[in-house]
């Protein structure tokens, strides 16, 4: 099913204080606390996900999280990603964001891209920003692997690996975000093409 989490799916929540293990299976919005999480009234800003650790092995078809698959108008602050994120579409704390805010999280688990020719994305703590509302990523760490099958069947068009942010968009505002080198690895690939694929992306 889609929304699928420790949480489905939550409106104008505020969830904090969790450590969670196990595993959690879905399609799409998979994540290790919750699937996705919208904030649609006038809030405080501080409602989202805080102080949340997940040791959860998520695996979803597409927009699976370390922590959550979709987030709309959210803070997530200070969240830690220690478990295994399996989809077309992954990354350590946010796969997709609609707008929102993610703050002081730390990826130290392992991204597993499905070799799919539609695969979307494969990125250390958010995978896709959708231009609706302005996003922020600030005091960020990626210190976890993400790992490029042997028999990847993408193109330059539909795969963006990142070590911070997969796809990103002008309405990205980035400061204070860190990476281990060393995170990405491949499964008997060649060689990695830097001019078709941005994993190398410092700008964030």
């Amino acid at each position: 099913t889609s929304n699928s989490g420790l949480f489905g799916k939550c409106e104008d929540a505020l969830i904090q204080n969790l450590t969670v293990s196990g595993e959690v299976n879905g399609k799409d919005y998979v994540g290790g606390i919750v699937g996705s999480i919208f904030i649609y009234q006038d809030l405080p800003e501080n409602y989202g996900i805080q102080n949340c650790v997940s040791y959860v092995n998520v695996t979803g078809t597409d927009a699976a999280g370390g922590i959550v698959g979709h987030v709309r108008d959210s803070l997530i602050l200070k969240c830690v990603n220690f478990g295994t994120v399996t989809s077309k579409g992954a990354s350590g704390i946010v796969s997709k964001s609609f707008g929102g805010q993610v703050k002081e999280c730390v990826h130290l688990g392992t991204i597993n891209r499905v070799a799919d020719s539609t695969s979307e994305y494969a990125a250390g703590i958010i995978g896709s920003i959708i231009t609706i509302s302005s996003s922020i990523i600030s005091s960020c760490y990626n210190a976890g692997t993400i790992v490029k099958p042997a028999d990847s069947k993408d193109t330059e068009d539909n795969l963006k690996y990142a070590f911070l942010v997969g796809i990103g968009t002008t309405a990205l505002t980035a400061s204070n975000n860190y990476y281990l080198n060393s995170s990405l690895q491949f499964t008997g690939a060649a060689g990695f093409d830097d001019s078709k694929d941005t994993f190398c992306r410092a700008t964030y």
